[in-house]
């Protein structure tokens, strides 16, 4: 794992952001991507009308794979919230856009259309913190560390988060949720006040 550079989340709590290829920098501090993110839905994912490509959604499977797509209308951006239909126009839900992988589409909602912007990700991250608080009492006397976010599993696909004390460790393995690291870092940094969030990459 890679240190690279420190910067200081809207939050104040001091952030060690690793090297990656998706990160330069820029004076004493770190800018993320190119490109900001964009929250709306900018195109509609529609999958093949097989049953089993379609069902899968419906299921709950998190992940639209690239051979279920029929097609993309609409300008969509690696990145991109996209919605994912059927070949009806039938809402199925909406998630994380890529072209170039297998997982064309990870999903963040299911059914009528919720906008996926900054609160929406905030009250993500505060579900994941609280649950482990109310369901296995975490952090206690005897536990300081643990997962705090588990992608899929709570609903924040590509993203990584555990704590250790008062130092959080997060790792963005999605473009879709590294696009948007600046709401998760306030986030958790607002929710948990730690001395430090040190984002991890594999080395290059």
């Amino acid at each position: 794992m890679l240190e690279r550079c420190v910067m200081g989340p809207s939050s104040g709590t001091p952030l060690i952001a690793s090297l990656g290829p998706i990160c330069a920098p820029r004076g004493a501090g770190c800018r993320s991507l190119r490109r900001p993110a964009r929250f709306a839905a900018v195109a509609r994912v529609v999958l093949r009308g097989s049953k089993g490509h379609v069902l899968a959604v419906w299921a709950g499977h998190p992940w639209v794979f690239a051979q279920s797509v029929l097609r993309v209308d609409g300008r969509a951006a690696d990145g991109d919230v996209v919605e994912v239909v059927d070949e009806g126009g039938r809402l199925l839900g909406s998630g994380f856009y890529s072209s170039r992988s297998a997982i064309a589409v990870r999903t963040l909602t299911r059914g009528p259309a919720v906008e996926v912007d900054d609160a929406f990700l905030h009250a993500a991250v505060s579900r994941a913190v609280h649950r482990r608080k109310r369901l296995m009492g975490l952090p206690g006397e005897r536990t300081t560390g643990y997962r705090l976010v588990h992608a899929e599993g709570d609903g924040l696909p590509g993203l990584i988060a555990d704590r250790y004390g008062d130092v959080v460790a997060v790792q963005f393995n999605s473009l879709g949720m590294k696009l948007r690291e600046r709401v998760v870092l306030d986030a958790l940094g607002e929710l948990l006040r730690p001395r430090a969030i040190v984002e991890t990459v594999e080395a290059l």
